[in-house]
C-alpha cells in the first residue's frame, strides 16, 4: 500500500505545482508589474539592457500579450542594436496581432530607417507568415462579430440626419444608444470583455482573414451610405490600426455616457472597480483602458475643468498624450494620480513623462490605444 501511494502523492504534488504555475501565468497584475519595472529600467534609470531582459522574462511566462508592449521592446531593441532580442520581441508581437501592414505604416519610421530592420525584412515577413495562425485562433470570432456590429450600429445611429434639430436627434438615438449598450452589457456577461485578447486588435479585414460571413465595417459603409435613414462618412468605420489595439467597445461606451448620464462626472464608468480589476487580473483589459474612461468622464472629453471627488468614485488618471505646451484641465496633484495609478496597475506618472520625452528625442513611435491612453 505504501509504494502505491508515494507515486500517486508524486502526482498530486505535481499536479498542485502545475496548477499554481499556470494561474500564476495567467495572473496580469503581475504581467503589468513586469512591464512597470522594464519601463523603469529603461525609461528612468537608463539601464537598457536590464530592461530588455525584463521584457524578455515576462513575454515568456504569457502567451498573450498587448501587442503595443511588444513594440516598445523592438525599439529598444533596435536602440541597442540588438538583433536576437530584436527579432525575439517581433516574434512575441506577431503572436499577438502585429502585421506587416503595420511596420509598413508612416508611424513606424523608426522602424523602416533602421539598419537592422532593413537588414531582416524577409525574416520578419516569414516571421509573420508562422505566427499568424497562433494569434488568429486565439480570437473569439462570434465575440468580434458581435462587437463590429454593435460598433456599426452605433455608428449608423450617432449622426444627426439632413434638416433634423439637435432635440429630434437626442430624441431618436438616445433609446437605440441604450439599446445598443444593453446588447453590449449581455455580450460581455455572455462572453467576456470584447477587448485584445477577446477579439484581437482593430483590423479592417480580420473577420475575412477568420473565414467569417459577418461583415466589416467598411461594408457596413458601403451597404448603408446614401441610405436616408443615415448620416454617415467612410472615415467612421474607418480603424486606426497603428493604435495597436482594439477599440470598438470605446465609442459606444463614450456615446452612451454621453447621452445618458449626461455631465455625471463617472458617465464613463458602467461597472465597478471590483470589475475593472478583476478584467485586468485576468487579461481581458488593459488599465489604462479604465483609466481612460475615468479621464473622459471627469474631463468630458477635455472640455472642462474640476476637482475629482474621490469619496462619490471620481478619479483622474492623466493617461495618453496632453500636447506640449499645455496644462492639465483638472485641479488633481501628481501625489494623488500616482495612488489612483498604483491601485489600477499604472506606472507612476512621472515614469510616463520620462518614456515620453525619450521616444519623442530618439523619434520612436508611442501612439498606442484608443486615444494614445495607452501611451
Amino acid at each position: 500500500m505504501y509504494q502505491t501511494d508515494l507515486p500517486m502523492r508524486l502526482l498530486l504534488v505535481l499536479l498542485i505545482l502545475f496548477c499554481n504555475t499556470n494561474l500564476q501565468a495567467q495572473d496580469y497584475f503581475k504581467y503589468h508589474e513586469g512591464i512597470i519595472k522594464a519601463e523603469e529600467q529603461i525609461f528612468v534609470k537608463q539601464q537598457y539592457d536590464d530592461g530588455m531582459k525584463t521584457y524578455a522574462d515576462i513575454f515568456k511566462k504569457y502567451d498573450f500579450v498587448f501587442a503595443h508592449d511588444c513594440v516598445m521592446a523592438m525599439q529598444i531593441a533596435l536602440f541597442r542594436n540588438n538583433e536576437k532580442l530584436f527579432l525575439q520581441f517581433t516574434t512575441k508581437a506577431m503572436q499577438n496581432g502585429l502585421s506587416l501592414i503595420h511596420l509598413n505604416n508612416r508611424t513606424m519610421a523608426y522602424f523602416q530607417k533602421h539598419p537592422i530592420y532593413n537588414q531582416y525584412k524577409d525574416s520578419i515577413a516569414s516571421i509573420y507568415r508562422l505566427n499568424r495562425p497562433h494569434y488568429l485562433k486565439r480570437i473569439d470570432t462570434i465575440a468580434l462579430g458581435k462587437m463590429t456590429q454593435l460598433y456599426c450600429n452605433d455608428q449608423l445611429e450617432k449622426n444627426p440626419l439632413p434638416n433634423e434639430s439637435f432635440t429630434i436627434s437626442e430624441k431618436r438615438y438616445k433609446p437605440q444608444i441604450a439599446e445598443t449598450a444593453a446588447k453590449l452589457k449581455a455580450l460581455i456577461a455572455e462572453r467576456g470583455y470584447p477587448s485584445d485578447r477577446l477579439i484581437g486588435i482593430d483590423d479592417q479585414n480580420l473577420l475575412r482573414e477568420l473565414g467569417t460571413t459577418r461583415m466589416t465595417p467598411l461594408e457596413y459603409y458601403k451597404k448603408y451610405k446614401g441610405d436616408p435613414c443615415c448620416n454617415i462618412r467612410e472615415s467612421q468605420f474607418e480603424f486606426d490600426e497603428h493604435t495597436l489595439s482594439s477599440g470598438m467597445i470605446m465609442p459606444v461606451i463614450i456615446h452612451y455616457g454621453h447621452m445618458i448620464k449626461g455631465q455625471d462626472r463617472l458617465q464613463c464608468v458602467i461597472y465597478s472597480d471590483s470589475f475593472y480589476l478583476q478584467q485586468i487580473k485576468n487579461g481581458y483589459m488593459h488599465p489604462k483602458d479604465v483609466a481612460f474612461l475615468y479621464d473622459w468622464s471627469m474631463n468630458n472629453g477635455g472640455s472642462s475643468t474640476g476637482t475629482p471627488n474621490l469619496e462619490k468614485g471620481e478619479k483622474f488618471f492623466e493617461i495618453g498624450i496632453r500636447p506640449q505646451n499645455t496644462q492639465r484641465q483638472v485641479n488633481i496633484t501628481d501625489e494623488t494620480i500616482n495612488k489612483l495609478r498604483k491601485a489600477f496597475h499604472i506606472a507612476p506618472i512621472e515614469h510616463d513623462r520620462m518614456k515620453l520625452e525619450f521616444v519623442r528625442k530618439n523619434g520612436m513611435y508611442i501612439g498606442f490605444g484608443w486615444w494614445t491612453c495607452r501611451s
